[in-house]
Formats: structure tokens, C-alpha cells, sequence
């Protein structure tokens, strides 16, 4: 990814997507220690320690010149209320292959911000960082997430049969793409 220091500043109707900063941390903390919304990500909850621990990881990544994953911090414009986190994941330079990923807190669920934002950051990795493809990687019982990347204009290309080892157990995992051709503002 040729892009070095902050994630740009995403803007939506009602969402802005900013870099993450380290004051983020006790919100970040709603999604970190939730076992609701950390099993879908493949993880246990995380300790006040270890969620700050990732945000400064992520923090001092932003000038390694070998970066390939952005963080977004989603907030509601105008109240600044936290709502997630959003993250985009270069998989391939030379293909222009990404993983797009969101996380939102638990009391923010079906109010329509994940698709809100993850258009947002389709958009910017569409047309700023010249993609060409985007996956997006679920579990097939999160209903939730597998509506809303359909609604993105996501397909489902796979559906793999015990292909990750998380929470003590073979997951399966459905994964979805898009290409840049596909992708509707």
C-alpha cells in the first residue's frame, strides 16, 4: 500500500471515519471486551491492557513503509458517539487485492452504520487506492454480516469448510468479493 502516516478523513451523510487515536482507547475497549462482538472476529474478549497494547501497535504502523492495513474510527458526525471501527487490509499489491472489516459496538447494531461506512471505505479503496478486488471474510452464522455484504453488492465466491482453528474449534467461513467494475455508489 503506498500510503504512509494517517488514514484520510471519510465523511458519509451521517458517519465520520478518522484515523484512530490513542484517546480512542476507552471506546475501542466497548468492542475489545464484548464476547458478542469479539467471537466474530475470531477472538477472545481483550483486557483494557491488551486492547490499548493493539491500538498503539496499530499506531506506530502508520510510517512503516511495508503498511498494509488501515483503521478507521466511525463516529456519528456532530456527537462524535463512538460506533466502531472500520479496517482495510491489502492482501496483494501487484493484484490490487483488499479485505475490507468493521466492528461495531454492540448498542449500535442495526442502524445502518456499518453499511453507511463500509461504503465509504469501498469508495476510498475503489477509487484512491485503485483496487481492483475486495473480499470480505465471515462466519455463515453471522446473518447479520453475510445481508450486509450483499446489500454492498458483495458475492459470495466460497463457502470454506472448517478453514480456520478459532475458539477452540474448526470455523467455517464464507468469503465474498467485489470488483472494482461491480462496486455501485
Amino acid at each position: 500500500m503506498d500510503w504512509k502516516g494517517a488514514e484520510p478523513k471519510l465523511l458519509t451523510p451521517r458517519l465520520l471515519l478518522r484515523p484512530l487515536r490513542l484517546t480512542d482507547a476507552s471506546d475501542l475497549l466497548k468492542i475489545d471486551s464484548d464476547p458478542e462482538v469479539t467471537y466474530f472476529r475470531g477472538l477472545a474478549p481483550l483486557s483494557v491492557e491488551e486492547s490499548r497494547a493493539q491500538l498503539e501497535k496499530h499506531l506506530r504502523s502508520r510510517w512503516n513503509k511495508s503498511r498494509s492495513w488501515m483503521f478507521w474510527c466511525i463516529r456519528v458526525q456532530g456527537s462524535d458517539e463512538f460506533v466502531g471501527v472500520g479496517m482495510l487490509h491489502q492482501l496483494n499489491k501487484d493484484w490490487r487485492e483488499f479485505e475490507v472489516g468493521y466492528s461495531l459496538a454492540r448498542s449500535q447494531w442495526g442502524h445502518g452504520y456499518a453499511t453507511e461506512a463500509m461504503r465509504a471505505a469501498l469508495r476510498f479503496a475503489f477509487r484512491t487506492l485503485r483496487a481492483h478486488r475486495i473480499v470480505a471474510n465471515t462466519y455463515p452464522e453471522n446473518a447479520a454480516s453475510c445481508r450486509l455484504l450483499e446489500k454492498l453488492g458483495f458475492r459470495l465466491e466460497a463457502q470454506q469448510k472448517q478453514s480456520y482453528w478459532e475458539h477452540g474449534a474448526w470455523q467455517d467461513n464464507r468469503q465474498y468479493a467485489l470488483l472494482e467494475e461491480e462496486f455501485r455508489e
